[in-house]
């Protein structure tokens, strides 16, 4: 998942000398930084907000951006440029709809469903996290498993069966789309558990005498498979990899 960018510009605020542990110290004088405007930038916005009001007591601010609402934030919160809520970027409201199409050169899917799903954070409280259930235009995949999460479908993430996250059937199986392979395997239906792109290792078979005993090495590049075939021991895996 991809890390958020987050950079907020204070050096023109007026400063002052601290109190207490800042003592000595120069520090943001913010009950004089009423009126002033702040650069940042987040994740894919840049801009100012302006800091509207100072509360000394409680150390809270009020800004605003753009003409949105006034909103209130701790200074240190402002400080470490935690604006998501402010900009719209952390909402608990859907922020795709049921029949939107997303469409590039990674991906060309329609929303078909989305959910609340409660989910345990890194600090043990349950979040509710927006799901979307999806079904690609490209493969045709669509079951129980295409279901991305909203920050990695805002994030440019496709189709998990296009991009070989998951083996579907009839689509991206080694049974589908590399039959040539079939004969090697020990049970042939085990080659509709893999895609070519896996990464897995697999006992192959030798297709003449039947003994597992061939290495085999496939490198997928794309347009390109190479196959190496390699007379060894028994008991020997296969690796199948993508460079």
């Amino acid at each position: 998942m991809r890390t958020t960018e987050k950079k907020i510009f204070l050096d023109d605020l007026p400063t002052k000398f601290g109190i207490g542990a800042n003592k000595d110290k120069l520090v943001i004088d913010w009950k004089n930084s009423v009126n002033y405007k702040v650069s940042f930038i987040y994740d894919d916005i840049e801009g100012e907000i302006e800091i509207v009001d100072y509360d000394t007591k409680s150390g809270q601010l009020k800004i605003q951006y753009l003409k949105h609402d006034i909103f209130k934030t701790h200074h240190g919160n402002f400080m470490n440029c935690q604006l998501g809520k402010l900009l719209g970027k952390r909402t608990k409201e859907f922020k795709v709809e049921v029949g939107d199409i997303f469409k590039d050169i990674r991906r060309d899917f329609i929303i078909i469903d989305r959910e609340y799903r409660p989910t345990q954070n890194k600090n043990s409280h349950f979040v509710n996290l927006k799901f979307y259930k999806y079904k690609c235009n490209i493969c045709g995949f669509c079951d129980d498993r295409s279901w991305i999460v909203e920050g990695d479908l805002l994030r440019n993430i496709g189709c998990s069966c296009c991009d070989g996250k998951v083996v579907v059937e009839g689509i991206n199986d080694i049974f589908t789309t590399a039959h040539w392979m079939v004969e090697y395997f020990q049970n042939p239906e085990d080659a509709k558990l893999y895609p070519k792109t896996s990464g897995s290792k697999v006992y192959f078979k030798c297709p003449d005498c039947g003994k597992v005993k061939i290495s085999l090495l496939v490198y997928i590049n794309y347009i390109m498979v190479i196959l190496l075939v390699v007379i060894v021991e028994i008991f020997l895996v296969v690796d199948i990899n993508i460079y």
